[in-house]
């Protein structure tokens, strides 16, 4: 088999592309080519950004566009799209004899970009899911059976995020990603100004992954604005690197991959008072570091423990073997649940 994923090119830092290629890696560890396969560049521009310079993850680009793929991929390659734009992506490749799996790798973006259920029976084969609530929705939105649905973890801990604290003394201070939902990051920060003015706040954006980890190490607290994620990893690498993680979650009523009361100050996304809180705890827990945020911090490794090289890579084995045999029926799967609140959720993104 071979694998040939769709990949977006975009001139800034993205979790999901960065997991693609740690998938791709892993994947050549256990002894299959990989590529990434692009769109044709637009506007007569051959060139198509690098965005390698963030990640320095090298995996091999097809040496054909997506839209070529009728001609280059046989029925014994394993086409793996997003679920992002699946409809437009899956129409393209209509008369591709490869065998097409989907990488859901956010349930929200499953549910906005739902192709009809018809499209997809006949073409799709099978799903990989980043969550739990990944996988829900991807046995919702593309009418898969559980068995044809594999829960793939990402790997997290891995450098340069997992060396431990910084060697100087980290301050206290808040890392935040200006970018993410700005609005609201910047209420928050005005009013944890008022209540702490002496803590700066420290902006991480459009930085490499040895940037981030040297910022993330240096500085004691983070700030997690993730909104609509499908996993949210900023806020499990702030953890690893030893930050009091405090803010949102991002999965809003889904129920959530790693995040515990125990393992952070949680508020509930995008409510802006409990993130005020939660910041301010923070910092109050930083100050005393008293058993309270020894506590957390080590709750916090216990949670990204489950994250490692050894658990993704068991996963993708387990994917593997089942599509390489095409031995779906022979998989026990127990179905993740969503919960009361989740389903409601879900009933009311797919009735928008």
């Amino acid at each position: 088999m071979r694998f040939f994923f769709y990949y977006f090119s975009i001139d800034r830092p993205s979790g999901g592309l960065k997991q693609i290629r740690l998938q791709s890696h892993l994947l050549q560890q256990l002894g299959v080519s990989v590529y990434l396969l692009r769109e044709r560049a637009v506007d007569g521009k051959n060139d198509v950004f690098d965005d390698n310079v963030f990640y320095n993850l090298p995996v091999m680009e097809a040496p054909f566009a997506f839209d070529e793929a009728d001609n280059y991929l046989s029925k014994d390659d394993i086409l793996i799209l997003p679920e992002y734009d699946l409809q437009r992506l899956l129409a393209m490749v209509k008369n591709c004899p490869a065998r097409i799996g989907v990488n859901n790798q956010n349930g929200f973006y499953a549910l906005y970009f739902r192709p009809k259920l018809r499209e997809l029976k006949s073409r799709i084969e099978f799903s990989m899911a980043c969550s739990p609530f990944a996988a829900i929705t991807s046995h919702r939105c593309y009418g898969m059976k559980w068995k044809n649905i594999f829960q793939t973890p990402y790997w997290m801990v891995r450098p340069p995020f997992d060396q431990g604290r910084s060697s100087t003394d980290s301050q206290l201070s808040i890392c935040y990603m200006p970018r993410k939902i700005e609005t609201i990051t910047h209420q928050v920060m005005e009013k944890v100004k008022l209540k702490f003015p002496s803590v700066p706040w420290i902006p991480i954006d459009n930085m490499s992954e040895d940037e981030v980890a040297d910022y993330l190490r240096g500085n004691q607290i983070f700030f997690s604005a993730q909104d609509q994620e499908g996993f949210g990893m900023p806020a499990l690498e702030a953890m690893i690197c030893g930050c009091l993680v405090a803010g949102f979650g991002g999965t809003g009523r889904f129920p959530h991959p790693y995040v515990s009361r125990g393992n952070g100050c949680w508020a509930h996304d995008r409510n802006v008072d409990q993130a005020v809180k939660a910041v301010c705890d923070a910092i109050t827990l930083c100050q005393e570091k008293g058993s309270k945020y020894q506590q957390i911090i080590a709750n916090a490794q216990v949670t990204a423990a489950r994250f490692t090289e050894e658990q993704a890579s068991r996963a993708l084995r387990e994917m593997l073997d089942v599509i390489g045999n095409k031995s779906y029926d022979n998989r026990q799967v127990d179905p993740p649940s969503l919960g009361i609140v989740g389903w409601f959720q879900m009933a009311r993104y797919l009735r928008r």
